[in-house]
């Protein structure tokens, strides 16, 4: 038999209190899942690591107050034991949920077993351990009597009436939160275990195509069985993976058209595995995605622009070059026969070799500003008579080399050809007969 008269020091049994919370939780948690205790308990492990906080303080406070075991006689007071305290506090809270007072008792059991266990883990020293078991269950009696004592102090039409407002708070928590649900901007669903869709929010519904009134699914008796076709493979990949969390893009044809969408999915955060299932939120990337690509395109287009620019400019700088040194040639020459008094017919002739370089100059100009607009503009298409065309390609290469003897041959079986064509094709055929002349090594 445990001698209470000895003395103990109860900093051992403190810092392991202090530092056991996650072991209690577990072992807790344990306990509740294997006598199905979950069923009736939160779904979040915050919740019970709260409970387990709740009964910790108290017993390290009456343990730096007082190491002598606190036990109790026939006459004592309750409320005024600030151990009895919690367990009278919970007895208000609990009772207004609707649990019963076996239901807590024996789960209160399991919260003395797992401190013991705790206890029992540590391997203390024979004394110190059934010194410190004997405290922890005289801790849990008080906390048992202060609840029994609250909970039948009351009559039945107080019970009652704490009942009533009790469910009212759970009524507009609940309705709360559902309206919260139901405001998301994005497309959000539950589904559970067996792959059916137990709700979505009004962006879902509208997106799916249902009915867009808030609050549709959740208050309807119609169940939708099948998820979305668009997330069927991916969803069933997750949920026979361990991960908790998944991520990815996808394209989705809805009656709006395609759209570009960023889902997300995610694993209930439920301890007790009532509610198992996968959340999938849905955030929407389409303007994202036609802005980038069309700013590739541009960027693409803008790349091409600036490097036909780079082009043009080479090939427009070696012309140019060209026919500034014919022409400085030309008014050397012009200046000799001017000061050497020779005949006029040389002279003219230097000018219009002047005229007629100064003339291939101003169509390089044109020729280059003609290709830049081409960047810029989309050139429209107009029926066009392509002899005559023709026709004005050659009296301009008869013009630009008035010296030459230039025959050129054409072979058509009518006087009219009409096609589709722009502006440019005049160009066109300019460029292929000066070409022409210019590689030409014949005398005609």
């Amino acid at each position: 038999m445990l001698n209470k008269s000895l003395s103990f020091d109860m900093k051992e049994l403190i810092h392991l209190l202090e530092n056991g919370e996650e072991r209690l939780i577990d072992r807790l948690y344990h306990y509740a899942t294997e006598l199905n205790f979950v069923k009736y308990t939160s779904t979040l492990k915050e919740a019970w690591r709260i409970s387990i906080e709740g009964l910790t303080k108290p017993l390290i406070d009456a343990l730096k107050t007082n190491p002598s075991i606190p036990d109790f006689g026939p006459d004592e007071d309750y409320e005024k034991d600030p151990i009895a305290s919690f367990g009278i506090l919970e007895a208000k809270r609990h009772r207004n949920r609707g649990i019963t007072l076996g239901m807590f008792l024996a789960l209160m059991k399991y919260y003395r077993q797992s401190y013991l266990d705790l206890l029992k883990d540590k391997n203390f020293k024979k004394d110190y351990e059934d010194y410190c078991e004997l405290y922890i269950n005289r801790f849990f009696d008080r906390v048992e009597l202060g609840f029994c004592s609250e909970w039948i102090s009351n009559p039945q039409e107080k019970l009652i009436e704490g009942l009533q407002n009790s469910n009212r708070l759970m009524t507009n928590e609940k309705n709360k939160y559902l309206t919260f649900f139901e405001s998301l901007p994005n497309p959000a669903f539950f589904i559970n275990l067996e792959n059916k869709v137990e709700n979505w929010n009004n962006s879902a519904a509208e997106l799916l195509g249902q009915s867009i009134i808030p609050g549709a699914k959740y208050y309807s008796e119609i169940e939708y069985d099948g998820v979305p076709s668009w997330i069927k493979r991916e969803l069933n990949d997750f949920v026979s993976k361990n991960d908790n969390e998944f991520n990815f893009e996808k394209s989705i044809e809805i009656r709006r058209g395609r759209k570009y969408f960023n889902i997300k999915m995610k694993k209930m955060l439920d301890i007790s595995t009532k509610f198992s299932g996968t959340i999938v939120i849905l955030e929407e990337l389409t303007d994202r995605i036609l802005a980038e690509s069309k700013l590739l395109e541009s960027e693409k287009r803008y790349k091409n622009a600036y490097d036909r620019a780079n082009f043009y400019q080479d090939v427009f700088a070696h012309d140019i070059n060209n026919v500034l040194n014919n022409v400085n040639l030309s008014a050397a020459l012009l200046s000799s026969e001017y000061q050497n008094n020779r005949n006029k017919v040389k002279i003219e002739e230097t000018l219009e070799i002047i005229n007629n370089q100064v003339e291939r100059g101003a169509y390089l100009v044109s020729t280059v500003l003609k290709l830049s607009k081409i960047e810029h503009k989309n050139i429209s298409l107009e029926r066009t008579d392509v002899c005559n065309i023709l026709n004005k390609a050659i009296e301009f290469l008869h013009k630009s080399y008035g010296k030459k003897i230039i025959n050129v041959d054409i072979k058509k079986p009518k006087d009219e050809f009409w096609v589709m064509a722009n502006e440019l094709l005049l160009d066109l055929f300019e460029n292929i007969l000066i070409n022409a002349v210019k590689h030409n090594k014949n005398n005609v």
